[in-house]
């Protein structure tokens, strides 16, 4: 069906028709197009309809459009399995990852040391995620 006119519809799930391309020629010559739309900031969420219409033949896709949730991350600490203040350092990682395994890059991370017999310890420090969505802290125990 290249190069016969085509209609296209898309409706949101009240079945109010947001946006319509009329008698559309074959923008490619291989028989598909590219057509954008934009959503709105607020729109309502649920089963979406796309419905395609050729000579008087009709195709139809549902697609959901729902709100954006962040990924949930974990976050990663290796440490030492213990740490005494006579030694040079205390060297300890911390990584974070999203659910589906892509590194966190864009994160602060604080770090707090606490001796459990010093309650007047200063902050250690924070830094940000690396690319490798981790940071490696050095402390020097001898600095305290």
């Amino acid at each position: 069906m290249r190069n016969e006119s085509k209609d296209v519809a898309i409706k949101d799930p009240k079945g109010n028709t947001i946006r319509q391309w009329m008698n559309l020629k074959d923008s490619t010559q291989g028989g598909v197009d590219e057509l954008y739309f934009q959503l709105a900031d607020h729109v309502l969420t649920g089963d979406w309809l796309i419905t395609v219409t050729i000579k008087s033949i009709e195709e139809s896709l549902i697609f959901t459009v729902d709100n954006y949730v962040l990924p949930t991350f974990e976050v990663e600490l290796d440490t030492p399995s213990f740490g005494l203040s006579t030694d040079a350092t205390l060297d300890f990682t911390v990584r974070a990852r999203y659910t589906f395994g892509r590194p966190v890059t864009q994160a602060g991370v604080k770090v707090n040391i606490k001796l459990f017999y010093d309650f007047l310890t200063p902050d250690t420090g924070g830094a940000f995620l690396t690319l490798t969505g981790q940071v490696i802290f050095v402390i020097f125990p001898n600095d305290w």
